[in-house]
C-alpha cells in the first residue's frame, strides 16, 4: 500500500515542476514569437528600405537645391522676367447634328470614327467627347491635325450622311488679363491709347492693337476701376514675358 505522505510529496513536486515550467515558458514566449516572426519582418523592412532609397535618389535628381531656389528668387527680385511658354493649342472639331432625330451619340461617334479609321488611321485623335444633342467633339494634338481630320471627313464621308451634320472649328479663346486700379477718370479710349504708347509689343508695325479692352469692374478703392483685357493668342508668348505699363500718366 502506497504511503500517503509519499503520495503527497510526489504530487507537490509535480506541482512545483509545472509552476516552474509555466513561468519559464511565459518568460521565453515573447522571444519565441519574435524569432518566429523575424524572417517576415526582416524581409518587409528590407523591401520598404529599398523603396525609400529609390525614391530619395529619384527626388534628388528632380528637386532643386536650396541654392538654386535662392538664386531664382534673387533673379526675380532684380527684375529678371521668366519666359513663359504657353501650352501648345489643341485642335477641336465640333460635329453637330442638324436634325434632332440624330441625337444618338454612340451612333454618331461610330460614323465619324469609322470614316477616320478607314481613310486616315494615322490621325492623332486625343479624345472623343459627347456634346449637346448627341453631337461629337473631336480633340486632336494641334489645329493642323484637326484641319486634316475635318478634310478627311468632308472628302471621304458619305455626302448624304455628312450633309446631316455641321462641322464647326471653334475659335481659340483669347487669354485675358486684369489691369488693376486704373483711375476712374481714365476712359476706355484714353486707356487704350496710353497702353499702345507705353507698350510697343501690344501692337503691330502699323500700331494695330493686339489686345481688346473688354469691360471694367469697380475696384475696392472707389476712385479706381479694374479693366479686363484680352490679348491675341498669337502674341501671348511675347506679352507674357514682358511687363505691361499702366501708370497713372496714361493720358
Amino acid at each position: 500500500m502506497i504511503d500517503a505522505d509519499l503520495t503527497y510529496g510526489i504530487v507537490t513536486k509535480l506541482d512545483e515542476f509545472k509552476e516552474q515550467n509555466f513561468r519559464a515558458l511565459k518568460e521565453e514566449l515573447p522571444s519565441i514569437i519574435k524569432q518566429a516572426a523575424y524572417p517576415e519582418i526582416k524581409t518587409s523592412l528590407e523591401s520598404v528600405n529599398q523603396e525609400i532609397v529609390a525614391e530619395v535618389k529619384r527626388n534628388r535628381v528632380e528637386a532643386r537645391s536650396f541654392a538654386q531656389v535662392a538664386l531664382k528668387s534673387k533673379d526675380l527680385r532684380q527684375g529678371v522676367s521668366p519666359t513663359l511658354s504657353p501650352k501648345e493649342p489643341e485642335g477641336i472639331l465640333l460635329i453637330k447634328p442638324k436634325d434632332n432625330a440624330l441625337n444618338d451619340f454612340e451612333a454618331n461617334r461610330k460614323i465619324i470614327l469609322d470614316i477616320l479609321q478607314t481613310n486616315s488611321p494615322e490621325a492623332r485623335v486625343r479624345g472623343v467627347v459627347k456634346i449637346f444633342g448627341g453631337g461629337v467633339k473631336l480633340i486632336a494634338a494641334s489645329p493642323d491635325d484637326i484641319a486634316a481630320i475635318k478634310n478627311t471627313l468632308v472628302e471621304f464621308g458619305d455626302s448624304e450622311t455628312m450633309e446631316k451634320f455641321e462641322l464647326v472649328t471653334p475659335n481659340r479663346r483669347s487669354p485675358q488679363f486684369i489691369l488693376y486700379n486704373v483711375p476712374k477718370e481714365i476712359e476706355e479710349g484714353t486707356l487704350k491709347s496710353g497702353l499702345l504708347a507705353k507698350n510697343i509689343f501690344l501692337a503691330d508695325g502699323n500700331n494695330k492693337p493686339h489686345f481688346k479692352l473688354e469691360f471694367s469692374i469697380p475696384g475696392r478703392d472707389k476712385r479706381s476701376n479694374h479693366w479686363v483685357m484680352s490679348i491675341n493668342p498669337k502674341n501671348m508668348r511675347i506679352s507674357s514675358a514682358k511687363k505691361v505699363c499702366t501708370s497713372s500718366s496714361l493720358g
